[in-house]
Order: structure tokens, then sequence, then C-alpha cells
């Protein structure tokens, strides 16, 4: 979640500096929408992980839970990172942006992409 936290915090200052069609980008629609969707969704992966913590602390079991946080949390991270990669534009594939850094982690990371399967969705799937 922190690397999450991360490209937004990261996003949330550069695009005030970069302007395009007569202004900062920051003040475009599609950019707040942007900002608005993440934060919305490291929201909810945040309620997953205090959920899942808390029936981990009151002895429940959280097996399933944990898998749907795991899982969720990895397809928010590249969702997120991707998005704001987006923002920054070509700027964001250089090595002298911190975005690039947080994408190829996000890509390493890997349970975004769907083409191996995940061991943990049978357990979900219950």
């Amino acid at each position: 979640m922190g690397a999450i936290e991360r490209s937004l915090k990261r996003q949330s200052s550069s695009p005030s500096s970069i302007s395009s069609f007569g202004g900062p980008i920051a003040l475009k629609q599609i950019i707040q929408n942007y900002v608005a969707d993440a934060k919305t969704q490291i929201e909810a992966l945040r309620s997953l992980v205090l959920h899942t913590a808390w029936l981990a602390d009151s002895g429940q079991e959280y097996a399933q839970e944990a898998s749907i946080a795991k899982l969720f949390g990895s397809r928010v991270a590249y969702e997120v990172t991707n998005r704001m990669l987006q923002v920054h534009g070509g700027y964001g594939y250089m090595k002298d942006y911190a975005i690039e850094r947080y994408y190829r982690d996000c890509l390493r990371a890997g349970d975004h992409r769907g083409d191996q399967p995940d061991p943990t969705v049978p357990l979900i799937a219950q």
C-alpha cells in the first residue's frame, strides 16, 4: 500500500509543473478523475487490509480475506501506478523520475496480468 501512496503522492507534485493546452495538467478534469479513482481504490484496499488484520488479531479465520487483500492490492498497485505513469507522459519512462521505478516494481509483482494463474484464486472462490 505504501508504494501505491508514493505513486499518487509523486503524481500530485509533478503535474502542477507540467503544462499542456495553456495550463497545468493538474487542473484538467481527466487528471482529477485519475486521482479521485486512485484515492478511492487506495481507501478500499486500506479497509480490506484493516479488516483482515482485525480478523487475525481476534483469532478468527482470515486466510480468504488475506488472499483477497493480496490480489486486490497487487491489481490496485498496478492500476494506480500505470495511471500516474500516463499522467507523466513520456517523462514517466525516464529513469530520472521515480514513477518509472514504481511502475517497474509493479510489473515485477505480476499479479495484475492474468497470464499466470494466481494460487490464491481457488481459496478466494470457495
